[in-house]
């Protein structure tokens, strides 16, 4: 590796980043002309990306970002009998993502990877002792929420909207059938 390659990376990376100051306004040089995006995050709130198209050199006025305060979707996953179902990993995945991806029960399992899309993302979460689980921050559209364990049936609530009712998952038992095959001759 070129180590002059990692420290003008990082010289670039670290100028085209800035903290927002009184009033939260902020300014931003060294962006090429063209097509650009800018994204703009604070604890507590949602995280908004905003394309920004520079036809000519100097200062430009970007707007207002608004950040909006996140959503909680939260909720509780249990067994077959009650119980709470610990340390299981629930996926809320917006609506306008869960389109591009095949089997309900592959997702969790299978995929690894974190989708972007117009400013939305999945979210992974684990549930604590309880079974309880929360994702927090989460932007005003519909999600997909998924929970899957080895050998439970995966379980899937459509169109959750954060904000409203806590959900509650069971996780049950995976049927296994037996089958004995026999000789037709004999």
């Amino acid at each position: 590796p070129d180590d002059r390659w990692d420290s003008n990376w990082d010289q670039l990376s670290s100028s085209l980043t800035t903290v927002a100051g009184e009033g939260g306004h902020f300014e931003m040089s060294g962006l090429w002309l063209g097509s650009n995006q800018i994204e703009a995050s604070h604890p507590g709130k949602t995280t908004l990306e905003q394309d920004l198209s520079l036809d000519t050199a100097g200062q430009h006025d970007a707007g207002d970002f608004v950040l909006a305060t996140g959503g909680v979707i939260s909720g509780r996953v249990i067994d077959g009998q009650g119980n709470p179902f610990g340390d299981i990993e629930v996926l809320a995945r917006p609506q306008t993502l869960s389109g591009l991806h095949g089997g309900e029960d592959t997702v969790l399992r299978d995929l690894r990877v974190r989708m972007f899309s117009s400013g939305q993302r999945e979210e992974r979460t684990r549930t604590d002792d309880a079974g309880s689980f929360a994702f927090d921050i989460l932007p005003p559209v519909s999600f997909d929420v998924f929970v899957a364990a080895d050998g439970r049936e995966p379980v899937v609530e459509r169109g959750v909207t954060p904000g409203g009712s806590p959900l509650e998952f069971e996780l049950v038992a995976e049927a296994t059938i037996l089958v004995t095959v026999v000789d037709a001759r004999n």
